[in-house]
């Protein structure tokens, strides 16, 4: 896979109050940005808008969840080393059901 141009991340707040920023090394996006800059004719600039465009409308209109990893290289030495590795935005879900505790 070639090397992004760009870096994509989201930024959120939790339940709690609290804002994060986290980078997307999710693999879609990286096609999502060759595709857009094919149909742009080479146009990074226009590529970049239409893939960040994508991202916020999707944020913006519905239910997303993220799945989050970490870097192996970050992982002891960041303050925050988790990275979102995936991003699934499902049809028909009931958000009402969260996910319970794991322990």
């Amino acid at each position: 896979m070639r090397k992004l141009p760009y870096r994509y991340s989201y930024r959120f707040t939790t339940a709690d109050g609290k804002e994060h920023t986290m980078m997307i090394e999710d693999w879609e996006v990286g096609v999502l940005y060759w595709n857009c800059l094919m149909s742009c004719d080479g146009n990074r600039d226009a590529a970049n808008i239409k893939v960040r465009d994508k991202y916020m409308k999707m944020a913006k209109n519905k239910n997303i969840f993220f799945f989050i990893g970490t870097s192996r290289s970050k992982q002891f030495i960041a303050k925050n080393p988790f990275i979102i590795v995936g991003v699934v935005s499902p049809e028909n879900i009931d958000i009402r059901h969260q996910q319970g505790e794991l322990f």
